[in-house]
């Protein structure tokens, strides 16, 4: 399936083997959708007062269903029982990563393969907000994969548009490389192990 986004949206869908797209068809009411993303800082200065920089994602998809759980995941902490006990919870798991052939991006890429691997049946969707080749992305055979250039709250607002609306899409190829990369916050807070 060639890589498609919508004629005037950064969010590009390079594949979705699952057919979990538009996601709200395939969820009932109350069903879980967990969004795992990593403690960054803000590249957006205007919600540089916001506790995450991924909030406007989390805030859009629970537009159109209500039942979202965000929760963050630390490179000191990585995956932990929190987050085991959450993606068990859930009936859709959704795993955003800020790099790819990066090292941070590579130790995210482990995660998101611990979290694939505790969602056992559960669909997972990997949203990549950082240049990707389709070729290093067939790599990790991840079944749904989103790309869009970074994590501004108009990336991620057009990810939730990509997520949550029919295909009236053209062919597309993934972002050239973005000029700024992303910093991840120096100190970590580690939620407890339980939920």
């Amino acid at each position: 399936m060639p890589a498609i986004q919508s004629q005037s949206s950064p969010a590009t869908l390079l594949w979705d083997h699952q057919d979990l797209i538009p996601l709200q068809e395939n969820l009932g009411d109350g069903d879980l959708v967990l969004l795992l993303t990593p403690a960054a800082v803000p590249l957006d200065h205007s919600i540089a007062n916001s506790s995450d920089p991924f909030e406007p994602l989390g805030k859009a998809l629970a537009r159109t269903h209500p039942w979202i759980r965000h929760v963050p995941y630390t490179k000191g902490c990585g995956i932990t029982g929190t987050h085991v006990a959450f993606i068990k919870r859930a009936r859709v798991v959704i795993f955003v990563l800020t790099g790819f052939s990066t090292e941070e991006g590579l130790f995210q890429l482990e995660l998101a393969e611990v979290a694939r691997e505790v969602c056992e049946e559960r669909p997972l969707v990997l949203i990549a907000c950082c240049e990707v080749s389709e070729e290093g992305a067939r790599e990790y055979g991840f079944p749904t994969i989103i790309q869009c250039p970074g994590y501004f709250a108009t990336d991620l607002q057009a990810v939730a548009v990509l997520l949550t609306s029919e295909r009236r899409t053209i062919e597309a190829t993934p972002t050239a490389e973005i000029s700024q990369k992303p910093t991840l916050y120096g100190k970590h807070v580690c939620l407890p192990s339980s939920i």
